[in-house]
């Protein structure tokens, strides 16, 4: 994770879901999924998806059949609050991996 937010796709694509692995860590993390191609400046109005991995060493997975049509592209950003106001460190994030494809 870094200040702006992971790019993981900068044009338009399908996002059909996410695994997220936290680390055995004691702090909360909400990560975001966002309707972005560069940072998460956008969190009010592009956030697509949020997972909560609370438990050290919890796992999360969301999935979507048909995909949710991204516009802009896709940008993953962890923090410790739901809202989103507090960036998580490094340490903290979790692993995972996202499944897209082209739009």
């Amino acid at each position: 994770d870094d200040a702006s937010g992971k790019v993981l796709a900068d044009v338009a694509c399908k996002f059909y879901g996410v695994f997220l692995k936290k680390l055995a860590t004691a702090t909360d993390v909400y990560t975001h999924i966002l309707n972005d191609a560069t940072d998460d400046t956008g969190l009010a109005t592009d956030g697509i998806v949020m997972l909560a991995t609370i438990a050290s060493a919890e796992q999360a997975f969301a999935i979507y059949p048909d995909g949710i049509a991204m516009s802009a592209g896709v940008v993953a950003k962890a923090y410790t609050t739901s809202a989103g106001t507090t960036d998580s460190t490094a340490t903290d994030c979790p692993d995972g991996f996202v499944i897209i494809s082209a739009a």
